[in-house]
């Protein structure tokens, strides 16, 4: 068989007129087939060359050779074309134009790739790849070398399978390897739809997966005849090394194509993952080149004076279609884009501040609003990020107009979407309907996608124009009905009162726009099933994109019929899809305001049905917060809380809007950890603040439930070192707890609980006084600091006595708290006091006093240590994780131990909080190895080894820091930050 039937083939074409500058073409192509030729895979692809092409030439070669790859070697001339021959030899100019008009003609004949070898081809580049997978051209001129070195490289590549985008890597990495400074002039340019990932692969992975089946089978045949073999001495001896070498060549490829494999999968999820939040594009999607570009234009510039760009425009324009195509398209411009929408449910400043930080990978723990925005506005300055802002009219607080206004943010541009004139905007597009010619294009495509069998005729298009003013979402619905065999004469009879004139456009008024929505939107509704209905109106719930399980269980939609169900609404176009959280192959659903809007008006014309299908809502959501919320679970599960956290919330609104007095107190417990541990410190309190203000407003209060909502507050607010707030909902703890009956089961519980919160305040209050004696260094304080930390001290150890008791009395477990877990909470609280005891003593030079505190840290540390590792608490290895890392400390300060076995223990508590993704206990052992070298670095006696242990130190510390910072831990990032401090002096003197 013909070596080259099942290979690629790489045309190259050259042309080298004779009035233009010497290019050694010659070499380019020998060296290029050299390469190919000592490739692994030099079966797979067979080089054809053709000289002095001529624009004829150029078709009939692509014609007769039916190529996969084409490379032109020659000239560019900017935006002018490429340069071929004449019938002379002259210089021939060939337009981008004209280029991109000839591979849409050979783009369904196999062309694969085209490689434009020319100095500024990068505008043809990108007319081609309109129809072409891949296609590189120069941005600019290009030394010979560098262009015949990028060649070589991204064939060598290929031949020894590597996928296009890695080849060009290797071709681009090439040149800079040579130390050609010409290494980011090769541009690479994708088909969008590969781009948005609808298009098939043409990589090299099929012709790879081939050649492997084809020396299989051959490698079998050898096998079997080897095997069948009589006498095997009697066998050539190239038979037994054709199959030793088969053999190998086999394993080499399975090898290949596995790393193939894993890197595309990485890749996917990477994409996946990093869209979220992102819409993804309807099936029906019609590009708009020119407001695309109008947008793309200023987010892309430099220019500090553009900073927020607006699409205004009515509802149902396609506003959030055309910012996600921008944001497709431009994300490479960006080091990341973060996409905040209220579509679903309003958002406000302290949201918004979240969103952003969360996305940068970073939390607010203890971060006040004005420290927020302190931080997103530094974060946005340090890198090029994209903020996208959707549906801005639904914001509902003043406060995000006034940042976005008062803060700069550059280099970071910001893209809103809205309905209403935003005053502050840098860029502002005025957003209508699509034009006639697109309005055809969207039906066509439609018409193909959704298996429409209309035909759309010139008058049927303008029949639809002229009813709609082309505004997508209408055009979307329209399709969908057309899918279900409505006649378009019923539809566009249907849409009546445009007004008097045939030129006033229906846009023009709010009104009649609405009236159109609401006529189209309602044909649907009354062709869809009553399951579908269920489903829209069940999607009126939810204030984030949901997931299947949480629509099929609310909407009672039996499980065989929901997912046809779905499809049926998505083909209606009153459905939206969008990515998982997690980067998963599965999809979350939205609806449009409109859609939403009517829907609601028809659950809410029904009181019953909606007390039926939100009760649903209630239980799942209640349930998944039960399940998903409490200790000792793993990262993944309460990531996949985190995606419906809006969902919860809105959960909780709706209990408390219904005076559903026990399962809004059953959210409260069910989140208070989750919200705790996941940094959602600010919606803990809020809550918590919410639930107690609906209890005290109650005519049948329940103390004991007052009690904890007020105690759960107060504990967040002393994390957050907000005493002054703390010390107010202690006090509304203490007089809830006057009215629980004394013989109540857990009443000296309670009391040990305040005695706690009590202990937490008098603690934090001497950590201030400690930072402001620092300052001021006034002799008097020092009375005032000790009293402080001996008042929490005592309040310690009152607690201590009070769960005692209770422990020997009745030992129940509270609020999934087992009673010797709440023992060792105070234990470990009083070791931090102890710590920070400690550290006082050292300020003011009490040497000794500065031990003893350490050493009763030291026992605290490992009584909690041992009794966690002893126990089975659900927050069994989060407690035992904390308190390694703690002790090491404790440990590294005394300096009684051997550093490497303080070592081994910080290594067992952040292979525990790796495990269940506890980020202070990870950054608190980073620390912990850091303040480790350090002291390794003052024993040694090299200059040399010193400086490598300041530098682990150093690197650790950083790491340690960037943790802190990232989830908003204050006094963490201060000592840290000291501590860092120190290694880089000690470096410094070296």
């Amino acid at each position: 068989m013909n070596r080259h039937s099942t290979s690629k083939k790489i045309l190259v074409l050259a042309a080298h007129p004779k009035k233009s500058s010497e290019l050694r073409l010659g070499e380019e192509v020998r060296e290029i087939e050299e390469g190919l030729k000592r490739s692994l895979h030099r079966d797979s692809f067979n080089l054809i060359s053709r000289w002095a092409v001529r624009p004829k030439d150029f078709r009939r070669h692509l014609l007769d050779i039916n190529p996969q790859i084409v490379h032109f070697s020659g000239h560019g001339v900017h935006e002018d074309g490429i340069v071929l021959e004449d019938e002379l030899g002259d210089i021939q100019l060939v337009s981008s134009k004209a280029l991109k008009s000839l591979f849409k003609l050979f783009s369904s004949r196999g062309v694969e790739c085209v490689l434009l070898n020319a100095c500024y081809s990068e505008k043809q580049a990108d007319a081609i790849s309109q129809h072409i997978d891949y296609v590189i051209g120069m941005s600019k001129d290009i030394d010979d070398e560098a262009a015949i070195s990028f060649s070589v490289a991204f064939y060598d590549a290929l031949g020894n399978g590597w996928s296009y985008e890695e080849a060009f890597e290797l071709g681009c990495n090439s040149i800079q390897m040579e130390d050609w400074p010409d290494f980011s002039i090769p541009i690479l340019k994708k088909r969008r739809e590969l781009i948005e990932g609808k298009a098939n692969s043409h990589d090299i992975k099929n012709v790879e997966a081939e050649i492997l089946k084809r020396k299989e089978q051959k490698l079998k045949e050898l096998e079997k005849l080897i095997d069948s073999s009589e006498d095997v001495k009697s066998l050539p001896k190239e038979i037994f090394l054709d199959f030793l070498a088969l053999r190998d060549e086999v394993e080499i490829l399975k090898q290949v194509n596995q790393d193939v494999d894993q890197k595309s999968n990485k890749a996917e999820k990477d994409f996946l993952k990093d869209s979220y939040g992102i819409p993804e594009l309807p099936v029906e999607f019609i590009d708009r080149p020119e407001q695309r570009e109008t947008i793309e234009e200023p987010l892309k510039s430099r220019e500090r004076w553009v900073k927020t760009v607006v699409i205004q425009g009515m509802g149902g324009t396609g506003k959030t279609v055309l910012a996600t195509e921008i944001v497709r398209n431009i994300k490479n411009k960006f080091e990341k884009v973060i996409w905040a929408s209220a579509n679903e449910s309003p958002i406000d400043l302290a949201d918004l501040l979240d969103i952003v930080l969360r996305k940068l990978d970073y939390r607010s723990d203890q971060l006040t609003l004005a420290q927020k925005q302190e931080q997103v506005n530094d974060l946005l300055r340090k890198k090029r990020y994209l903020l996208v802002i959707d549906s801005f009219e639904r914001i509902g607080d003043d406060r995000i107009d006034k940042f976005l206004g008062d803060k700069t943010f550059y280099p970071s541009k910001i893209l809103i979407t809205t309905r209403q004139f935003y005053p502050q905007a840098s860029c502002l597009i005025t957003l209508e309907g699509l034009t006639r010619q697109q309005t055809r294009r969207m039906l066509e495509r439609a018409r193909l996608k959704k298996g429409v069998k209309h035909a759309f005729t010139t008058d049927t298009v303008k029949a639809i124009y002229s009813a709609t003013d082309g505004l997508p979402l209408a055009l979307g619905v329209i399709i969908g009905l057309l899918s279900e065999n409505v006649s378009l004469n019923v539809i566009i009879n249907s849409l009546t009162g445009r007004g008097t004139s045939p030129d006033e456009a229906l846009s023009a008024d709010v009104s009649k726009v609405e009236a159109m929505f609401t006529t189209l939107i309602g044909a649907s509704w009354k062709i869809v099933s009553n399951n579908a209905q269920r489903i829209l109106m069940g999607m009126t719930f939810f204030a984030a994109p949901a997931s299947e399980q949480a629509i099929q269980i609310i909407s009672d939609t039996d499980q065989e019929e929901f997912r046809s169900e779905i499809d049926h609404l998505i083909r209606l176009s009153l459905l939206h899809t969008h990515r998982e959280q997690m980067g998963g192959d599965e999809f979350r659903y939205s609806i449009h305001p409109l859609i939403r809007s009517f829907a609601s008006e028809k659950i809410n014309s029904n009181t019953n049905l909606k007390q039926e299908i939100y009760g649903k809502a209630v239980d799942y959501f209640t349930e998944l917060m039960e399940e998903l919320g409490r200790p000792g679970l793993e990262l993944t599960k309460y990531n996949k809380l985190e995606q419906d956290l809006k969902n919860c919330i809105a959960t909780f609104d709706w209990c408390k809007a219904q005076r559903d007095f026990a399962n809004t107190f059953k959210i409260v417990e069910s989140l208070h950890h989750f919200l705790f541990e996941r940094g959602f410190w600010d919606t803990r309190i809020q809550i918590c603040s919410s639930a107690f203000n609906l209890e005290d407003d109650s005519t049948d209060r329940n103390p004991e439930i007052s009690w904890r909502l007020a105690f759960r507050a107060g504990w967040v607010c002393s994390r957050q070192n907000n005493y002054e707030e703390a010390k107010q909902w202690r006090k509304k703890a203490k007089s809830s707890l006057k009215k629980v009956a004394t013989d109540n089961v857990f009443y000296k519980l309670y009391q040990a609980k305040n005695l706690q919160l009590s202990a937490l305040i008098a603690h934090g209050e001497a950590i201030e006084a400690v930072e402001e004696y620092k300052q001021l260094t006034i002799p008097e304080m020092i009375g005032d600091i000790n009293n402080l930390f001996e008042q929490s001290n005592n309040y310690h150890d009152e607690a201590r006595q009070l769960l005692t008791q209770y422990l020997q009395e009745h030992g129940l477990t509270w609020s999934s708290e087992e009673p010797e877990y709440t023992i060792s909470i105070t234990d470990s609280n009083q070791g931090d006091l102890a710590v920070d005891r400690g550290h006082w003593n050292n300020i003011i030079n009490q040497k000794d006093e500065s031990i003893k505190y350490y050493e009763i840290a030291q026992k605290l540390y490992s009584k909690v240590l041992d009794d966690a590792q002893n126990s089975n608490w659900r927050n069994r290895d989060a407690f035992i994780a904390f308190s390694a890392a703690n002790l090491g400390h404790v440990e590294i300060w005394l300096g009684q131990k051997p550093l490497e076995e303080i070592k081994r223990r910080f290594d067992k508590a952040l292979q525990i909080a790796q495990y269940i993704g506890r980020d202070h206990t990870i950054a608190w052992c980073y620390r912990g190895y850091g303040l480790i070298a350090r002291r390794l670095a003052k024993n040694e006696s090299s200059i040399r080894k010193k400086k490598k242990k300041l530098k682990e130190a150093l690197e650790q510390l950083s790491d340690a820091l960037d943790i802190f910072e990232r989830i908003g831990r204050r006094e963490r990032v201060t000592e840290t930050r000291k501590a860092l401090l120190e290694v880089e002096t000690a470096l410094g003197a070296l």
